[in-house]
């Protein structure tokens, strides 16, 4: 059995709190609340978040949350939906899984109207404790857009190492020739050290 096929029989839990966070994993109705924090804040995703290269329709964040679903299912994504006080303050998530390594990254977006209060800085130490202890990863990312700089400070804050600046790795949602940040954490897993 592959180590990805084990993760697959695994049960990872569906709800998970921190200091001041409840996260929630998805679930078919979530378009319901996400839309409208996505709408209100387009104009601050669309810069760095692919997905949110265009405004997107109620649809469009209906085949997010199914995707979300999915990759949930097949162990490819560990998303979580953030709650402070009941309200959705965003979404934070373990992607990018290689099993085989294993490894993975943590990705993020924040609804507009809860920035500054360091609740995306709360959610990645809590999904770096869960990487750590139920996943038992070897290495953990942090990449984002090197003008973005609010979540590379997220990254700083949560004590990840930047570990390159690269220069012309991608397109953003211009079409402009940009450069990534990629932060990392690394340890030696408990499977390693038997």
């Amino acid at each position: 059995m592959t180590a990805r096929e084990r993760a697959m029989i695994r049960d990872f839990p569906l709800q998970l709190v921190s200091r001041r966070l409840e996260y929630r994993a998805p679930t078919p109705g979530d378009a319901d609340f996400i839309h409208p924090a996505i709408l209100a804040s387009h104009s601050h995703l669309q810069p760095w978040m692919r997905w949110a290269k265009h405004t997107p329709t109620l649809d469009d964040t209906k085949l997010y949350v199914r995707r979300a679903l999915w990759e949930w299912h097949d162990r490819e994504s560990l998303d979580y939906r953030l709650f402070w006080d009941g309200q959705f303050v965003g979404n934070c998530a373990i992607h990018t899984i290689q099993w085989e390594v294993p490894s993975a990254q943590i990705g993020y977006w924040l609804h507009a109207e809860f920035y500054g209060r360091g609740f995306i800085t709360e959610a990645v130490e809590r999904l770096e404790q869960f990487a750590w202890e139920e996943l038992d990863l070897a290495r953990l990312e942090i990449r984002c857009h090197a003008g973005n700089v609010a979540s590379a400070k997220v990254a700083v804050r949560a004590g990840f190492e930047q570990e390159a600046h690269m220069r012309n790795s991608f397109r953003d949602n211009s079409g402009n020739l940009s450069d990534a940040l990629i932060f990392a954490k690394t340890r030696v897993p408990r499977s390693e050290s038997r």
